[in-house]
């Protein structure tokens, strides 16, 4: 019958579609899992969401990211994936000079939206490590941040109130927080401090930062838009956000 073949060409063609959409799905989940999961101490995921990195590189590692201007500002903005697990903020004074300046993995849960990734350290911390576990592959860090320090006299902090074990670089320009909550580590911070202090903080790069050990009192992580730059205690901007308690 002549006229039922337009019918079984549409078919066909329906048929074709939905074959390729399932080979493009397989195809994209096979790339997200053969994506690099590995974070390097003072570096990030190298390739994949790295200090340094081009806006237009890290959009193209992921995709679905969510931008906006990190609190009103035009000379700052956060990235966020939540599927991908991470929350950054990036500097510049441009589109094409907005660089990676920090980032958040989120290891454990949902945080501020942001789901849990796959990400470990090449010392294999990662979901599931413990303080214990921490300490045994770094050594003694070089500050201890308890978040709950602001708490008002006399009161006693909660059980599970975060602290942040903060590493730096030999020259102290990047640091590594782990933030440990119940004594399981939950979220990784990796922060450029230089390019924080300068468009975050509005510190000029000769001014000392008024924290002990040197390093920059910078959120924890990318945090929200309505959270200012020093509204915590000395922190990585990505466990907010990649991060970002």
């Amino acid at each position: 019958m002549p006229h039922l073949a337009p019918m079984f060409r549409n078919a066909g063609a329906a048929l074709i579609g939905a074959a390729l959409a399932i080979v493009c799905t397989g195809a994209d989940e096979r790339a997200a899992a053969a994506a690099p999961t590995t974070v390097r101490l003072h570096v990030g995921v190298p390739d994949r969401v790295f200090i340094g990195q081009p806006r237009d590189l890290l959009l193209k590692a992921f995709p679905g990211a969510e931008s906006s201007p990190f609190a009103g500002q035009k000379d700052a903005i956060t990235v966020r994936s939540k599927d991908g697990g991470i929350s950054c903020v990036l500097t510049g004074t441009s589109d094409e000079d907005f660089r990676v300046a920090s980032v958040g993995f989120n290891l454990e849960g949902i945080y501020e939206g942001i789901g849990e990734g796959e990400w470990r350290t090449e010392a294999d911390i990662g979901k599931g490590s413990t303080v214990n576990d921490l300490l045994a592959a770094y050594g003694q860090p070089a500050d201890i941040i308890d978040k709950g320090a602001r708490r008002r006299p006399g009161s006693r902090p909660a059980p599970d109130t975060p602290k942040l074990y903060q590493y730096r670089n030999d020259d102290g320009t990047v640091s590594t927080s782990f933030v440990v909550q119940s004594n399981r580590v939950v979220r990784i911070v990796v922060n450029h401090l230089e390019p924080l202090e300068r468009h975050l903080l509005r510190r000029s790069p000769t001014e000392p930062a008024p924290v002990p050990g040197g390093s920059a009192p910078v959120p924890e992580a990318p945090p929200s838009p309505a959270s200012p730059p020093g509204s915590s205690p000395p922190q990585s901007p990505s466990d907010r956000g990649a991060p970002p308690s």
